[in-house]
């Protein structure tokens, strides 16, 4: 496609038959959007190509560790995300060790709803870098902002979340930056929703990689987003495990189901105090959220790691037996789990709906939306009992 503002950062060039990934005639610098240079002026990565093969052409968003770019993968034409690790991290030998043990671990990630790593490596005039899939969608944050959501959608969402963490915890991995900004809604060929898990940029990798990999931990730096962080996090505690992950989900889930953060208060110390000292208030009957699924989410918000949900089966489980009517179409799916750890992901949806006392280990399968992988779990046969509730919601799921 064609773009008459394409222009070169470097000579002013500007070429009406050009377009995204195209060079410049004069001096082959990438042409970028001419409004994207007069946003960006002083941005060092636009217009340059990364790797020998990503050519930069637009900023998708900057943050606290890096910025992330549209760039154009040559020869093939294909438009990727390219993260870039801020300068000023990249000279430091720890965070770059960091950065290429997170990088190895991403790359091993399988599940469908975890954004795809294709390439990652060092370039002299950048940084370290990352390249990913380029999703295209509406983020949870968007979604929040039309209020409240259907709770059975939001426990789709919500599994196939689950799903996703489990495979990084198993491989050691914490994400540490749940949140709804960090979740895609995508829309697939066949009019079908999933959801995108985006950004391990803070992650931790933990023991089973070698020994622990955060500098900033240690260092008494709190990191997250204070709205969505665990106690443990707010607190800069070196005890940051998987279940920090599930804590910061189930602050996601009450904000969709509720249209607000249970926690968020008039200023950054407010909010993270309020994790720290403070129970999420009860939700609003006017919200309809059936009271075996509130019980999920406030189990998933206790201040103390032990009580919550041990891991991302054990709440995934919960979530299924809260909604005994709906039929959460199922797959069987393999981790590529870390050595010495079997994931317990072949369960069964029926097993699932059918258990009045949900447990650890159970599965996943139960869960998940998309058929994908080498065999699919037929969705959940009709209950014995089965009042009928009525749901528009996806066409993925089936109310029985």
């Amino acid at each position: 496609m064609k773009s008459p503002n394409l222009s070169c950062r470097d000579c002013g060039h500007t070429n009406p038959e050009a377009s995204p990934g195209d060079r410049c005639p004069e001096c082959s610098t990438v042409l970028v959007p001419k409004k994207v240079l007069a946003k960006y002026p002083n941005d060092q990565v636009l217009g340059r190509v990364v790797g020998g093969k990503y050519a930069v052409v637009s900023v998708l968003g900057v943050g606290g560790f890096g910025a992330v770019y549209r760039a154009v993968q040559e020869p093939v034409g294909r438009h990727v995300a390219l993260k870039v690790v801020h300068s000023q991290h990249v000279q430091d030998a720890e965070m770059r060790a960091r950065f290429f043990r997170e990088a190895r671990v991403v790359a091993r990630l399988s599940d469908p709803a975890v954004v795809t790593l294709f390439d990652y490596g060092e370039e002299p005039t950048v940084g370290l870098y990352m390249v990913f899939e380029l999703v295209t969608g509406r983020n949870l944050g968007q979604l929040l902002e039309e209020g409240p959501q259907d709770p059975v959608w939001t426990a789709y969402i919500l599994l196939q979340v689950l799903r996703a963490l489990g495979e990084a915890h198993h491989m050691g991995m914490v994400h540490r930056d749940i949140k709804p900004a960090n979740m895609m809604v995508v829309d697939n060929n066949r009019g079908q929703q999933s959801v995108r898990l985006l950004d391990f940029g803070i992650a931790k990798v933990q023991a089973a990689e070698g020994g622990e990999a955060s500098l900033a931990t240690r260092e008494g730096l709190v990191l997250g987003t204070p709205r969505y962080m665990s106690p443990e996090q707010a607190k800069a505690s070196v005890d940051v495990d998987a279940r920090s992950d599930l804590y910061s989900l189930g602050v996601v889930a009450y904000a969709l189901v509720a249209g607000r953060n249970p926690f968020e208060r008039g200023s950054v110390v407010e909010t993270i105090m309020a994790h720290v000292a403070t129970p999420p208030p009860p939700l609003s009957p006017e919200l309809r959220v059936p009271p075996a699924f509130e019980a999920v989410l406030m189990r998933a918000l206790e201040k103390d790691p032990a009580d919550r949900f041990q891991d991302a089966d054990e709440m995934a489980a919960a979530i299924v037996a809260a909604f005994p009517h709906v039929a959460f179409p199922a797959l069987s799916y393999e981790f590529r789990a870390a050595p010495g750890r079997l994931p317990s992901i072949l369960g069964a949806a029926a097993d699932l709906a059918s258990t009045p006392t949900p447990s650890a280990g159970m599965g996943l399968a139960a869960a998940l939306a998309e058929p994908i992988g080498h065999q699919t779990v037929s969705p959940l046969p009709p209950p014995e009992v089965s009042p009928t509730p009525t749901a528009s919601f996806s066409p993925t799921m089936q109310v029985v």
